[in-house]
């Protein structure tokens, strides 16, 4: 279906695509942070985790979201294959980003992370910003899981 170079050039687009989702929906530091939350959650977790405990060296905030997501769904999607340790090591690295997307959504005001109470505030400004960008999380999810079934059903 896929090689992995392509993979790798879609997940790296997706990836993009949140990024810039994200930080329109940041708006300038008045809007909200969930999106860039989701675009990178396993190093926004840890770059928080890391800042609590006071070691700001690892603390990459918004900006190191915005940059890191291309790389981080890159990998993530070229991990796709239908056989071989790579197709394991996708389901160990998705079940890793998805208990830290929840921990981040779940856990926003602790981190200083704006999310929820101000999705309310930026959805008055701008809903389609906020909209395009769920959608294309959504929609990049749901691609991403259908290679994946259908590598597994080209053996």
């Amino acid at each position: 279906m896929f090689g992995r170079k392509q993979l790798l050039i879609c997940g790296a687009v997706y990836g993009v695509g949140l990024s810039v989702a994200g930080f329109l929906a940041a708006g300038y530091g008045e809007g909200t942070y969930v999106l860039l939350g989701l675009a990178s959650a396993p190093l926004v977790a840890i770059s928080s985790l890391l800042s609590l405990i006071r070691i700001p060296a690892f603390s990459f905030g918004a900006i190191g979201a915005i940059f890191a997501a291309p790389f981080l769904w890159g990998w993530v999607w070229s991990l796709l294959q239908p056989e071989g340790p790579r197709r394991r090591q996708f389901l160990w690295v998705i079940i890793l980003y998805y208990a830290s997307t929840a921990v981040i959504l779940a856990t926003t005001y602790e981190f200083g992370f704006r999310g929820w109470e101000y999705i309310v505030r930026f959805w008055r400004i701008r809903p389609f910003l906020l909209i395009a960008g769920f959608s294309w999380y959504g929609i990049g999810q749901i691609l991403m899981w259908l290679i994946w079934r259908l590598n597994r059903n080209r053996n």
